[in-house]
């Protein structure tokens, strides 16, 4: 084991990856990914993560323009408005997030309570980039759309600007709120025209309830309504 790894944090690490359903043929590639540099600025010999964040960053761009080109009709302009959306700081924090990547970053002793959105961003650059250099482009590109494809493919069926979902999203992960929940309330009308109804809360606070024809459409719906009251 390198980068000044001890067995306690290999197992730590291994761990984790399990947990991700991933599997490290060299796991110094994850530890390096996270590692952050005022970790190493006290730890001699020991890489941090800012290498592989920038070549993450490549890697993402590379997935999710495959992603687009193929599977979605658009011309140059929406291609590039669209990928600049899903590889944003706020969107790439969600995920980082999701997976629990603070908690076990490595940092230095006066950062340990100041894990800040450009650095959740930055750790899951990192560790795209760590996955594709331990497994290649197919294990970095079945991860990340794993991650995703769900999201990207409700964005196109609502619009970028009109996704009112990832909005509240970022609205709420600026106070450090993520646990968003949506409900479906009531579902009225005759089987060919149903008429949605949901409620869409945060630790069980009601923030706003929308109506639609589809659940989708109804949540976008609550989302919106929601963002009016912020």
């Amino acid at each position: 084991m390198g980068n000044n790894m001890d067995k306690k944090r290999a197992g730590k690490l291994k761990q984790f990856a399990f947990a991700l359903g991933l599997q490290f043929n060299n796991i110094d590639y994850l530890n390096e990914a996270l590692t952050h540099s005022s970790y190493t600025n006290e730890h001699n010999h020991c890489l941090c993560n800012e290498r592989l964040e920038f070549l993450g960053d490549a890697v993402l761009d590379v997935i999710v323009s495959d992603y687009l080109f193929h599977d979605k009709k658009l011309d140059e302009g929406k291609l590039t408005k669209y990928r600049s959306h899903f590889v944003r700081e706020a969107s790439l924090v969600k995920y980082a997030r999701a997976l629990h990547l603070g908690d076990v970053l490595r940092l230095g002793r006066g950062m340990q309570n100041d894990v800040g959105i450009a650095m959740l961003a930055d750790t899951f650059e990192a560790l795209v980039a760590a996955i594709y250099k331990d497994g290649g482009m197919e294990s970095a590109s079945k991860f990340v759309l794993s991650l995703m494809a769900k999201d990207m493919d409700e964005a196109f069926n609502v619009g970028v600007e009109e996704n009112y979902k990832s909005c509240l999203q970022e609205k709420l992960q600026e106070n450090g709120e993520v646990n968003i929940n949506y409900e479906l309330m009531e579902r009225t009308g005759p089987a060919h025209a149903p008429i949605f109804k949901v409620q869409v809360s945060v630790d069980g606070k009601v923030l706003g309830e929308g109506a639609g024809t589809t659940i989708r459409g109804a949540e976008q719906e609550a989302a919106k309504n929601a963002l009016g009251k912020k």
